[in-house]
């Protein structure tokens, strides 16, 4: 185990944020990646100052191309330290994209000082002990490594101030890789391969991604490191992590991009019943989550008005259902109209009336349902409309803070509406009418059924 040392934790953060090589205002060489300007002299200073690194120095072995519990010496012969690389075989990528490197050390996570470190080198003329480490002479002999793993997927992003660089005559989507683990900032790439009719072979390395986002035939983006997974929703050009749908007088169009592995979290309500006499359930509740890998879908949302049904479909070219609009991925239906005397059923019912006919002899229906429940049964015969008895905090949410509206108060001998979902704890509005989104109506006085809504969540 190598000692912690101060001076080596003070070398290798040393300096200024820096995207260009070459010598600092005071002369002294640098080397430079991931904005952190790593000064030869300092650094050698403290490669003397640890004992296992200085006095146990012994030459490269002859015919050997890879050594275990050893590193190069520090010297003038070190290139570039790249930090948060994740397998040896990435290090190699890195080592390769750099004409100057013959020697590369990856240290894997038990180092305490380089952990998931990969560290290039010009020559490696004296070796020393390191813990958790291994070093290769590259291109002497094969490491015999899996092959390489993409996270890729054949799309293409927007490119504006996100482009960091573009390379061309880059044949291989591995080289397109190499070039983005060796640029600083870069989180993402796109290669076009030699079939692509407007940059064939083509590299675009990029800080993060943008929207729109479009299938791409001869095209692979990926991100740097497959264990950074990047979920995103986008709709009309904006993109989030979380997205949340309420328009009910036209379908919305909401694309869902994952790179590496993605849950996504999708809610739906349907819209609130109307009253009559007794009031209108509210829209029932449904979820479902997805598991995503390297996806990217397109999907059409039609959140319920009044009476209506939300549903989300996922518009894909060869699963259609009968009607030919695509595969339901989550529906709910709109809560009942209240009936003559009983309340609606829906995710909570709405209550009973108190009167035959619409009379008001000034006595109170039976309120709506709130948390799943039963709407309340109004004074003389109305029964309270069904509730679905689902609760809300057994939805998987990030992002949004989902709770049950209050039931709708039964007025003038009518039932309040059944209670709808408070999505983080917005207005209560009408009393009569269940609160919250597909909330339902009531009659007295009239209030139609609120319109449902839809959520879009990576959890």
């Amino acid at each position: 185990m190598w000692p912690s040392h101060g001076l080596l934790l003070a070398a290798l953060l040393v300096a200024e944020a820096s995207t260009a090589t070459g010598d600092d205002e005071l002369g002294n060489p640098g080397i430079l990646h991931s904005g952190y300007n790593v000064k030869l002299d300092l650094l050698q200073e403290s490669v003397e100052a640890i004992p296992s690194l200085a006095f146990e120095a012994e030459g490269w072995p002859e015919d050997a191309c890879k050594v275990s519990g050893q590193t190069c010496e520090f010297q003038e012969n070190l290139l570039s330290i790249v930090p948060n690389i994740q397998t040896i075989d990435e290090c190699e990528l890195i080592c390769k994209d750099n004409s100057e490197c013959t020697f590369f050390t990856y240290f894997g996570e038990d180092n305490s000082q380089f952990s998931e470190n990969c560290i290039l080198f010009s020559s490696c003329d004296n070796l020393v002990t390191c813990t958790d480490c291994s070093t290769t002479q590259y291109g002497k002999c094969s490491l015999n490594l899996e092959p390489i793993s993409f996270c890729s997927h054949p799309v293409v992003g927007h490119i504006g101030e996100n482009l960091l660089q573009f390379l061309p005559n880059l044949p291989n989507q591995i080289d397109c890789l190499g070039a983005c683990l060796n640029t600083p900032d870069c989180s993402h790439y796109t290669h076009h391969n030699a079939s692509s009719q407007m940059v064939p072979n083509g590299c675009f390395l990029f800080s993060s991604l943008q929207a729109p986002f479009a299938p791409c035939e001869f095209c692979q983006t990926g991100p740097a490191n497959c264990s950074t997974n990047q979920c995103m929703l986008s709709t009309a050009g904006e993109v989030s992590e979380s997205l949340m749908i309420t328009n009910s007088s036209q379908p919305t169009t909401v694309d869902v991009f994952a790179l590496g592995m993605c849950t996504l979290t999708v809610v739906a309500v349907g819209g609130g019943g109307d009253g009559s006499n007794g009031g209108g359930g509210s829209g029932f509740v449904e979820w479902r989550q997805l598991n995503l890998v390297d996806e990217n879908m397109t999907l059409t949302v039609k959140v319920g008005g009044a009476g209506e049904n939300t549903s989300v479909r996922h518009l894909i070219k060869f699963i259609y259902d009968k009607h030919g609009t695509g595969k339901t991925i989550v529906a709910a239906t709109s809560g009942h109209s209240g009936e003559r005397y009983n309340g609606g059923d829906g995710y909570c019912g709405g209550g009973g009336t108190a009167v035959e006919n619409g009379q008001d002899p000034g006595i109170s229906g039976g309120d709506g349902g709130t948390n799943g429940g039963n709407g309340h049964r109004g004074t003389y015969r109305g029964s309270g409309g069904s509730g679905s008895h689902m609760k809300l905090d057994e939805i998987p949410t990030s992002g949004f803070a989902l709770s049950p509206g209050k039931g709708g108060y039964g007025r003038s001998g009518g039932g309040g509406g059944g209670g709808g979902v408070l999505v983080d704890s917005e207005p209560a509005g009408e009393v009569e009418a269940g609160e919250g989104y597909g909330g339902g109506g009531t009659t007295r006085p009239y209030i139609a059924g609120k319109p449902g809504v839809v959520l879009f969540m990576f959890t």
